[in-house]
């Protein structure tokens, strides 16, 4: 069963984050093996206890992904494309992005560049 790769935007969010994450998420639709990229764009109004506080929204984009013990498994191709068009997009946009696989924190991108942990741990790049 595939599991969610999400990218969270870490910054405050705008409404350029989210446009950018809808054009990348429609310009690869179809192309990959558990479904289309998600756009996640939710407002937590729960968060907001006081009258002064402000309701947390949360943007981001999931790619579903399954394990190589898995049939079908995710290729590592999509994985890195997913990984390098969020990393352009950190780049144009000066966005930090933090990135979770089923729950679990594996890495960062920011400043157009994905972190140690992302590309040694979930891509195994070496």
């Amino acid at each position: 069963m595939p599991q969610p790769l999400l990218a969270i935007v870490a910054d405050d969010v705008t409404e350029a984050h989210v446009r950018a994450l809808t054009r990348l998420a429609n310009a690869f639709r179809g192309d990959w093996t558990h479904g289309d990229l998600v756009v996640v764009d939710r407002l937590d109004t729960t968060s907001a206890t006081r009258p002064e506080d402000l309701p947390v929204r949360t943007v981001g984009l999931l790619l579903p992904v399954s394990s190589e013990d898995e049939t079908p498994a995710t290729p590592r191709c999509e994985v890195s494309q997913f990984i390098d068009s969020l990393t352009a997009v950190s780049a144009q946009l000066g966005v930090t992005f933090e990135v979770e696989l089923d729950g679990y924190h594996v890495g960062q991108i920011a400043h157009g560049r994905a972190s140690r942990k992302l590309l040694f741990g979930l891509l195994a790049v070496g």
